[in-house]
């Protein structure tokens, strides 16, 4: 019997371990040939090894074809191993107008392109309501639920839609006698900010030529408070500390000084003085531009943490100042500028890069050059950074590291003092009473419905609707339109 021979045994123990060997060797293979595809890797045509670019495509609200020089690929989100070249990419679907874009491929490269929107070709638009008159405040809250408005002809009042339930009327929200002042000429409503809690909305009200801040609480109106009676106070401008709506920082332009106040602790406290321009960020942060021991013909950007102050440069004196602040991928970003410069300034954890070895002055990871530019913004999801004046836009890529300039060929109508960011990759405008979207670098541009420029389209939270004013005989209807094909809807 075989197995009672130690010579068998012995081979077929040899045999155990080399199928062992062979298997490791095999997975190891298949370990490293994944890899090197997981990255890029593969062979040309004439066997070589080369390191292709990734590409993942994927496509919002519905999938869809992927098609790269023409040729048919895969369908969106899918991975892509490119050779190093320049691409058109498309992307197609049954009753959508076409995405289309030129894509440059590096070797080693990863891109991700996950923000096209593809537009129905046929679109179909329904009256949600017929408000009688266009509004003087029309705002959206940061989730993009509710939608408040409010009409002229009945100020004291304010109308709120829920985007969830759009087919709901609207519900009426009156304002406690306390919370406003009564006007003996005129009044209007602006919106001040939105809390980060989606119930709270600061308002400004402009009444009889003076102005006071109001806080609405869209759940328990009757809640609503004046904050000039609440803080004892009459400054510029309130504005919310770190989106909270119990927390807040007054402004005086006469004095330029700046204050900080809550509802828990009312009696404003003084924070900084000589204040000419700043934008708060988080818990006790403010980027703020001062002349306070500026050279001649400068002005000093600084930057408050806590208790500490840090310079961070000199900007030309100037009749306008740009600042912004924001996280991106857990790295904090800064806009800085003076509108009479023409430039605008980008930079990369400033805070930082003056706490590296030696390193006295900060420095820009870009510079987009607009002329008198006069409006800044971070995109909803702070990846690209927007500076505009008029029809010319920059933007700045902080993910790709890639910059863009371009004129806006169809007119912003008035009033809109510039084009918004719809989302994290879309900017939205009216021109000619329609409603454009495009991309972030102008690509895929369309003219989508009727709208008007009095108030910005207000998108459904799943971005499947967009609400735009429209005027009517009888002043302006609400109306409701699919952002998707009939076919999926």
């Amino acid at each position: 019997m075989d197995y009672l021979d130690p010579e068998k045994q012995r081979q077929h123990s040899i045999l155990l371990l080399v199928g062992y060997v062979c298997v490791t060797i095999a997975v190891v293979i298949a370990t490293v040939i994944l890899v090197y595809q997981a990255y890029g890797f593969g062979i040309d045509r004439s066997g070589t090894v080369i390191q292709n670019g990734v590409v993942f495509v994927s496509s919002q609200l519905k999938s869809s074809t992927i098609y790269v020089n023409g040729v048919k690929k895969d369908q969106t989100n899918a991975r892509l191993a490119l050779p190093a070249d320049i691409y058109t990419l498309r992307l197609t679907r049954p009753g959508y107008i076409d995405w289309q874009r030129k894509i440059e491929v590096d070797g080693g490269s990863v891109t991700h392109f996950d923000y096209p929107f593809l537009i129905p070709k046929a679109v179909k638009t329904s009256p949600l309501a017929n408000l009688g008159a266009v509004p003087t405040l029309s705002t959206q809250s940061p989730d993009r639920r509710w939608l408040l408005l409010n009409l002229a002809a009945d100020p004291q009042n304010f109308q709120l839609y829920d985007l969830k339930n759009p087919t709901k009327p609207a519900e009426q929200l009156s304002l406690p006698a306390a919370a406003a002042t009564k006007p003996a000429a005129g009044e209007q409503w602006q919106l001040a900010e939105w809390a980060d809690d989606n119930v709270h909305v600061l308002l400004k009200h402009i009444v009889d030529g003076k102005t006071e801040f109001v806080l609405l609480n869209r759940d328990s109106p009757d809640q609503s408070v004046s904050l000039n009676q609440t803080l004892n106070a009459d400054p510029t401008t309130i504005t919310l500390s770190n989106k909270k709506y119990d927390q807040y920082y007054l402004y005086n332009e006469s004095d330029h000084s700046l204050q900080t106040a809550s509802l828990r602790t009312p009696t404003p406290a003084p924070l900084l003085s000589n204040v000419l321009a700043y934008k708060t960020y988080g818990d006790n942060q403010v980027v703020f531009v001062t002349s306070s021991d500026a050279p001649t013909g400068k002005v000093l950007l600084k930057f408050l943490d806590g208790t500490k102050t840090t310079e961070l440069r000199s900007l030309p004196a100037s009749g306008h100042y740009l600042v912004d602040y924001a996280t991106y991928d857990g790295t904090p970003y800064l806009i800085a500028g003076a509108t009479d410069e023409g430039k605008v300034y980008i930079y990369r954890d400033p805070i930082a890069q003056l706490a590296g070895k030696n390193q006295r002055v900060i420095v820009p990871l870009q510079v987009l050059r607009v002329p008198a530019a006069d409006y800044e913004s971070f995109s909803s999801n702070a990846q690209y950074v927007m500076v505009e004046h008029a029809n010319q836009i920059a933007v700045y890529d902080l993910l790709n590291k890639n910059g863009y300039n371009y004129n806006l060929a169809a007119g912003l109508d008035a009033p809109q003092p510039h084009a918004i960011w719809m989302d994290g990759n879309h900017l939205s405008y009216v021109s000619h009473s329609t409603l454009q979207i495009l991309d972030f670098d102008q690509q895929n541009q369309h003219n989508f419905v009727a709208a008007s420029a009095l108030a910005t389209p207000f998108f459904a939270p799943d971005y499947k609707f967009v609400y735009t004013l429209v005027s009517t005989s009888n002043g302006a209807s609400l109306t409701s339109t699919s952002l998707l094909s009939p076919a999926d809807q």
